[in-house]
């Protein structure tokens, strides 16, 4: 959720235009010592003797300006992360386990300071072993650590960091607005075995759920055993 975009990109002027503007600044910028000149498909026009002289000051501003207009500078997110388990991070409530982290099907939440990623503390889970056959895996939903909904509409990627006791698991991932928590993606990626592992999912693959007004996100791991949630962007 911290990615960034250009200012053109966030304007939504298409790349064909960027381009054309990059040709543009740069002939302006090679106008006053290469006027007239012939590089194959690309060649300067020959500029009149006092537009070539303007051109030395307003060439370079020019190009810098379109380099400027380029660059992935404008945040796709809201600052700080969506959470990191942190007390006192600005999760509304108490500095209780359920204001961070709810069981919503056969997993359990709790605090834990002995395995972190970065900070203090990170989120263990430990998902149930069922008794059915059919059964299996768990859920637990995460809050962020704000008072009011999240605008994700502009982000493009969704990223945690999971520690997994066994390896080798996907996560599935639900955005949540209010109790709706209509569509969910699975991760590409594949946790690693007692190690930190960054996991992502892309924004674009969430297609139902309102994504400026997200207020939770569950997490879904498909066999029971420990695994432990830190710094979810």
């Amino acid at each position: 959720m911290n990615e960034k975009e250009s200012i053109l990109s966030f304007l939504t002027l298409p790349s064909e235009f960027g381009l054309i503007l990059l040709i543009v600044a740069l002939t302006l910028l090679l106008a006053p010592y290469f006027s007239g000149a012939d590089f194959g498909r690309f060649k300067i026009p020959d500029f009149p003797l006092e537009t070539r002289r303007n051109l030395r000051v307003i060439g370079p501003l020019f190009f810098i300006v379109t380099v400027i207009l380029h660059l992935p500078i404008i945040s796709l997110a809201q600052s700080g992360s969506f959470q990191n388990f942190e007390s006192n991070n600005g999760t509304p409530g108490s500095d209780s386990i359920d204001n961070y982290c709810r069981n919503i099907w056969f997993a359990r939440c709790e605090f834990a300071s002995e395995t972190a990623h970065t900070g203090k503390r990170s989120v263990l889970v430990k998902v149930e072993k069922h008794q059915q056959p059919d059964q299996n895996g768990g859920t637990v939903r995460i809050f962020p650590s704000s008072v009011t909904p999240l605008d994700l509409s502009k982000a493009k990627v969704i990223s945690a960091w999971v520690y997994d006791t066994q390896g080798n698991n996907t996560v599935e991932l639900k955005l949540c607005s209010s109790e709706n928590c209509p569509d969910k993606s699975w991760s590409a990626m594949t946790s690693t075995q007692d190690k930190w592992t960054q996991i992502t999912w892309p924004i674009s693959s969430f297609t139902i759920i309102d994504k400026h007004n997200i207020s939770g996100m569950e997490f879904y791991e498909r066999n029971d055993g420990i695994y432990y949630f830190d710094t979810i962007d």
